[in-house]
C-alpha cells in the first residue's frame, strides 16, 4: 500500500469535519480504505512491488503493533487495502508509523513504492464506518473465518432524500433473516467521505464465486418471495447499485497470518 505522509495529513485535514460528525467517541468501528487501480499491462509488476513492500514491512520494527491492514484484489475493483482505525488521532499515528518505517528501511522502501506507483492507473481513498444496526450476524455462521476467501460487495449509491428508507429496508432484512435463523450474514459499511455520497456497501463472504451463487440460490428457496419484495423497496431508494468481487490477499496484508500466529504464541 503506497502511503505518502503529506498526502495522509492533507486528506485528514480535508475530511476530518465530515467524518468526525459521523462518529461519536464511542461509535462503531471506522476504516480507512485505500484503492489502487492498476494498469492491466502492469499487474505483474504491481504484484511484485506490493509483495516487496509487504516483505519490507514485515522486517521493520517500526511497523510492529502500529500498522495493520487487510488486502483484497479483484478484476474490477483493483487492489483494496482496509485499515481499521479508532479515530483520527489513530489515523495520524498510523501516518507517523509509516514515516518511521520509511526512515528505517531507506532506499528499498522508496524503490518498491515507486514501482507500484508506476504500475497504478489511479488511487482513491476514503473513510467508512461499520453499521452493525444494518448488518446481520448469524448465531451459527455457515463459514469459518479460514473458509471465507472471497467477498462480494454491493455498492448502494442512494438518493439523498432516501437514506432513511434504505436503512429501514436493511433493518427489515435483518428481521427476516433473524426470524428464519439463516446462517449467512452480511456487514454494511457507510461511506462518510467521498464525492458520490450517500453510499452504503454490503459485504458478504464466500469460499469462491461458485459458492456465493450456490448459497444465494439456496437462500432464495427459503426467503425468495419476501426478500424480493424488500429488494424492490430498496431499489426505489437507490441511484444505482454496483456489484464487485474481491479476493482476500493474505500475501499482501500486514501483519501476515504467519506473523499473527507467532505473535499470538501459536
Amino acid at each position: 500500500m503506497r502511503v505518502h505522509r503529506l498526502w495522509l495529513a492533507g486528506l485528514a485535514a480535508l475530511l476530518l469535519p465530515a467524518a468526525a460528525a459521523a462518529q461519536e467517541d464511542e461509535g462503531p468501528q471506522m476504516f480507512f480504505v485505500h484503492q489502487e487501480v492498476v494498469k492491466p499491462s502492469m499487474v505483474g509488476e504491481y504484484e511484485a512491488a506490493a509483495a516487496d513492500w509487504t516483505r519490507l514491512m514485515g522486517g521493520s520494527d517500526a511497523a510492529k503493533g502500529k500498522i495493520a491492514y487487510s488486502a483484497y484484489s479483484g478484476p474490477q475493483i483493483g487492489y483494496v487495502y482496509v485499515v481499521p482505525i479508532d479515530g483520527f488521532s489513530d489515523f495520524s499515528e498510523i501516518g507517523d508509523a509509516f514515516d518511521a518505517v520509511a526512515e528505517e528501511v531507506g532506499a528499498p522502501w522508496k524503490e518498491a513504492g515507486d514501482r507500484s506507483n508506476t504500475a497504478a492507473d489511479h488511487f482513491e481513498s476514503g473513510f467508512y464506518v461499520h453499521r452493525p444496526d444494518l448488518s446481520y450476524e448469524p448465531e451459527n455462521p455457515r463459514l469459518g473465518d479460514d473458509e471465507a476467501q472471497m467477498v462480494h460487495w454491493d455498492f448502494w449509491y442512494t438518493l439523498p432524500d432516501k437514506t432513511e428508507d434504505l436503512e429501514a429496508v436493511a433493518k427489515e432484512f435483518v428481521e427476516l433473516y433473524t426470524s428464519k435463523g439463516l446462517d449467512t450474514g452480511w456487514n454494511v459499511y457507510q461511506a462518510i467521505t467521498g464525492g458520490d455520497l450517500p453510499l452504503y456497501v454490503v459485504s458478504v463472504q464466500a469460499r469462491d464465486e461458485a459458492d456465493f451463487y450456490a448459497n444465494e440460490a439456496r437462500l432464495n428457496e427459503i426467503v425468495g418471495a419476501e426478500a424480493e419484495k424488500l429488494g424492490t423497496k430498496a431499489l426505489k431508494a437507490a441511484r444505482r447499485v454496483e456489484p464487485f468481487i474481491g479476493w482476500y490477499r493474505p500475501d499482501l496484508s500486514y501483519p501476515q497470518p504467519t506473523e499473527m500466529a507467532t505473535e499470538g504464541g501459536e
